[in-house]
């Protein structure tokens, strides 16, 4: 499974609009619900990208976050 779309927390600020505190919060819960359900099925997690994701640059830029090394 890929978990797509995260909005990155750091992004809060005290200008941060309601609408993006919500989903973020939504996000989390989201989260935690396929962490209990699907414990170890998740392979990757990618961002909420700026523009919508179309043309070779935007795919290798998402394989790289699918695809990075921890270790």
């Amino acid at each position: 499974m890929i978990v797509n779309g995260l909005i990155d927390r750091s992004f809060l600020g005290e200008n941060t609009p309601d609408f993006v505190r919500n989903h973020i919060e939504m996000q989390t819960s989201y989260l935690q619900e396929i962490e209990a359900l699907l414990d170890g099925l998740v392979r990757g997690m990618t961002p909420l990208p700026e523009n919508e994701a179309r043309g070779v640059p935007m795919l290798e830029r998402f394989a790289g976050y699918l695809f990075a090394r921890t270790s």
